[in-house]
């Protein structure tokens, strides 16, 4: 599901080409498989995400772009984009930025007012005011300073906030997350980077044996022995995660219960504790 260009390539791309960045200012943006809208969502930009621009579709309706939070490359329709100084997007790179702490905030800009979601960067953020490309807006909200102290509590809460929103193949905002774009959301409202596919995630941290467990760690599921599922483990031997809906259930060394079905749902790989 994951387009790799090599930091060379780009380096040697750029030498030749002027270099375009993008930022999202809309609650979200699909990131589409191909150039056609009806493809394939492999993940979703959320507002204040920056991104470079690739290559362009030869009708230059499309945009191949790699977002710089998690690396992650696909296509946006050129109508989505909106452009960023280079100066911007190297500033935004080298800095870190407040993000939303609930689970939908409200932002205005240029006039508009519309909803953003959990871990939304706010540019360049300094009392209820943002900044970009020199253009002001303002957010209403709360908001978590990036790094923070982690704290378990926060992390149960902020998880909590996302029950019961949908499934969403692809999906990374308060309208719909798949399993890996819920756990690096809440995650990165903690100050922790995580990549964006489980695949990737699980590479991350120390393996625990299912009885140390803590609330915190990561647990992984398989089929056939490849990393189908992902979600966060919570007191009482359970997991929240996102399947259907973000929802809790039972955890045990086998994997998932679910009482409703009296089966398992997913099958238990490993755990992985990613923070110290």
């Amino acid at each position: 599901m994951k387009y790799i260009l090599t930091a060379s390539f780009i380096f040697s791309v750029a030498l030749f080409y002027s270099a375009e960045y993008g930022i999202c200012i809309s609650n979200f943006t699909t990131v589409h498989k191909t150039t056609d809208s009806s493809s394939e969502q492999v993940t979703q930009l959320i507002f204040g995400d920056i991104y470079m621009i690739i290559s362009k579709s030869k009708d230059k309706k499309w945009l191949f772009i790699e977002n710089l939070f998690d690396g992650y490359q696909g296509w946006i329709p050129k109508v989505n984009h909106r452009s960023i100084s280079e100066r911007t997007y190297f500033e935004m790179k080298k800095d870190t930025f407040p993000v939303c702490a609930d689970l939908k905030g409200l932002v205005e800009f240029e006039g508009k007012k519309f909803e953003i979601s959990l871990g939304s960067t706010l540019p360049f953020y300094k009392n209820g005011s943002l900044l970009i490309d020199g253009k002001k807006g303002t957010f209403i909200g709360n908001v978590a300073t990036i790094p923070r102290e982690f704290s378990l509590d926060i992390l149960l809460s902020t998880s909590k906030l996302c029950l019961e929103i949908p499934y969403l193949w692809g999906g990374k905002n308060a309208f719909g997350y798949d399993c890996s774009g819920f756990v690096q959301t809440v995650y990165k409202t903690l100050g922790i980077f995580l990549p964006r596919d489980s695949g990737q995630q699980v590479k991350i941290g120390d393996e625990i044996n299912f009885e140390n467990a803590q609330t915190g760690d990561l647990a992984f599921f398989h089929d056939n022995g490849k990393i189908v599922h992902v979600g966060i483990v919570i007191e009482g031997n359970k997991i929240i995660h996102a399947s259907k809906k973000v929802k809790i259930n039972k955890l045990d060394q086998t994997g998932i219960w679910v009482d409703e079905t009296q089966s398992y749902s997913h099958y238990l790989k490993c755990i992985k504790r990613i923070i110290p």
